[in-house]
């Protein structure tokens, strides 16, 4: 008897309370790793979605402004005013000495598009000509060359200004993520056409 005694003063096993106590404290423990799992998934996936956004705008703003920067041509007549500025610009490509081309850029749906055309006159197709040309008082037909995909998650895409300074002013959006840049590039030796 006293044997028995002895062992139940010796705590060697655990009672109910102190199983509580360790799953609460386990669980507790659980939640705080799991929130600091979430928050930190949260975290990459947001910086993650407004990298992209970044280096998308970047690749298109670059893209457009070294080639607008280089044209001889903007034929697109621009608003000198940003409130009433257009989504569009076309000028000639001024990379391309061994035929006259033009390039514009476009939105069709959040997408910016790339596309590179030619005019001619249906009497010679095969000879292409400036976009300002008549013949027999008509002007040239236009032939669209390629067009490709620039960029992706534009929201907005306005072109405004005057004298060879165009004004760029671009929104990108993707996952309730937004960024907006606004850019001007000089055009060298344009002869551009703006609204008085």
């Amino acid at each position: 008897m006293l044997n028995l005694k002895k062992f139940k003063n010796n705590h060697l096993g655990m009672n109910i309370i102190e199983v509580v106590l360790v799953l609460a404290l386990s669980l507790m423990i659980f939640i705080i790793v799991w929130n600091i799992y979430n928050i930190t998934q949260k975290s990459y996936k947001n910086s993650t979605d407004r990298e992209e956004l970044v280096q998308n705008a970047r690749i298109i703003m670059d893209r457009i402004s070294r080639e607008i920067r280089q044209t001889d041509d903007i034929t697109t007549t621009l608003p000198i005013i940003n409130d009433h500025s257009i989504h569009e610009i076309k000028f000639h490509n001024s990379h391309n000495d061994a035929q006259i081309e033009y390039i514009r850029y476009y939105l069709d749906s959040n997408e910016l598009h790339r596309e590179i055309s030619h005019y001619y006159f249906s009497s010679a197709p095969e000879t292409y000509v400036t976009w300002d040309m008549t013949e027999g008082g008509l002007p040239p037909q236009m032939h669209t060359d390629s067009d490709q995909l620039v960029g992706e998650f534009i929201s907005q895409l306005d072109f405004s200004g005057s004298n060879g300074l165009v004004d760029i002013a671009l929104i990108l959006t993707n996952n309730n993520k937004q960024i907006s840049l606004t850019y001007q590039v000089l055009s060298r030796n344009t002869r551009s056409i703006a609204n008085p």
